[in-house]
């Protein structure tokens, strides 16, 4: 047996990574660092036929990392801590402050930074100290242990959503760019719910608008927020 503390790390190119994690832990792991690099292809150039990655005309599978894979290593992450009380070190596309704060929050007890580092370098660092130091003052806490897991409660199955909560998207048109993409994203991929007015404002239209949230993404001045329709209601 080994004298010092053994972390198994796990890759999330399988189907079910609890059930890994618990093999782990019943083989005497100590601990879990999830997740590891996803399987991924870095692509072709389509002139010369010839792979981006290179090595002697052919190329192979790779892993991808960094902030694209975050919301896999968050997933992967909260499902651990809600099946195993176990030790967690979460990584998978911390770049800051803020997504060390989000994956305590699901269940890690500490964090890996890799690919942000080999982007920017260790100055990296002092700034993401800093901002932890910053939100837990701000949040009246005497250390990260307060953080951890305490987003747990907040995750359940879908089955145990209230399906009566209904949200529709609102316009704020004093902050509103009117670029029209909230228009055209709803109109060729959504519910045909956004109205383009006379006066080049645009308006929902509550009948149709299902509250997918599309047009809040795809909004480059954070100019829509969806409400629940009580909420609204109240609001008029």
């Amino acid at each position: 047996m080994s004298k010092i503390p053994v972390w198994a790390k796990l890759s999330p190119n399988i189907t079910d990574l609890s059930f890994l994690a618990f093999s782990c832990l019943q083989g005497g792991a100590d601990g879990i660092t999830a997740i590891n690099t996803m399987k991924g292809y870095a692509g072709i150039d389509i002139e010369s036929l010839q792979p981006n990655l290179n090595v002697g005309g052919l190329s192979t599978y790779g892993g991808f990392s960094g902030n694209i894979i975050k919301p896999f290593a968050l997933k992967s992450v909260s499902e651990i801590a809600i099946d195993h009380d176990c030790y967690i070190s979460a990584t998978g596309g911390i770049s800051k402050w803020q997504d060390a704060v989000e994956f305590m929050l699901l269940g890690a007890s500490s964090f890996q930074i890799c690919t942000e580092v080999m982007l920017n370098g260790y100055n990296i660092i002092n700034p993401l100290v800093k901002g932890l130091e910053s939100y837990l003052e701000r949040h009246s806490h005497t250390s990260l242990d307060c953080l951890i897991g305490t987003g747990l409660k907040k995750i359940d199955g879908y089955s145990k959503l209230d399906k009566n909560i209904k949200y529709q998207a609102n316009i704020d048109n004093e902050s509103c760019l009117k670029c029209g993409k909230c228009f055209i994203s709803c109109t060729d991929g959504g519910y045909q719910a956004i109205n383009k007015e006379k006066n080049k404002t645009y308006s929902v239209n509550p009948d149709k608008c299902a509250g997918c949230g599309l047009c809040q993404h795809v909004c480059p001045s954070n100019s829509i927020s969806m409400i629940s329709q009580k909420s609204l209601s109240a609001k008029n």
